[in-house]
């Protein structure tokens, strides 16, 4: 009998609000972007939902949906994970902050896939609540890789050498974040240009 092969999952990351992916006038977009791309993991921040709108009604059914939303109906983070994977919500993992964590199971190991939003009012709190979660996750992965991401709102970092440069916005709250990416040995792996 022949081994199967492997397959890396196919992730998608959105800030959902810059698609308009909530609004009424584009029902179904973020189904037909899963649906296209063969999406089998899916983040989403800013997703702007509230209790009153069902996963279903922006996913397709085949997705277990974890979601924290935001009372105010803005904001807001969200995993969904194929049903081709196996996935388990660990919100014992999340801390007082926009941040959402679940565990899937590959092949022969899992991972633990956290994703994070950092509102630009929320300031030193929201970063110190992400240092409290991370501490969770690292008592709790054992050898279990683990993938955070999200948008942590500080754009001043230069994640090529992880600096801040001189007269850049919000230096404190910028080195504070390295700080943690330097205390939890995190490494940036997908840099991206501002256009």
């Amino acid at each position: 009998m022949a081994a199967m092969k492997f397959i890396a999952p196919t992730v998608l990351f959105l800030l959902a609000v810059s698609l308009s992916l909530w609004s009424p006038n584009s029902p179904g977009k973020m189904d037909k972007q899963a649906k296209e791309n063969k999406i089998d993991i899916l983040l989403a921040t800013e997703t702007h939902l509230s209790s009153h709108v069902n996963s279903c009604e922006i996913l397709p059914q085949n997705f277990l949906v974890y979601r924290k939303d935001r009372p105010s109906h803005k904001g807001g983070v969200l995993i969904a994970v194929n049903n081709n994977l196996v996935s388990i919500p660990r919100p014992d993992l999340d801390s007082d902050c926009e941040i959402i964590w679940c565990e899937v199971l590959l092949e022969k190991e899992s991972i633990l896939l956290g994703y994070y939003y950092r509102q630009e009012s929320k300031g030193m709190d929201s970063l110190d609540a992400l240092e409290v979660s991370l501490s969770k996750v690292v008592q709790s992965a054992g050898n279990r890789h683990i993938i955070l991401t999200g948008d942590f709102n500080l754009p001043s970092i230069d994640w090529v050498t992880s600096n801040v440069p001189s007269g850049a916005k919000d230096v404190n709250l910028c080195k504070r974040l390295l700080d943690i990416a330097h205390d939890f040995h995190l490494e940036q792996f997908g840099l991206f240009i501002k256009t």
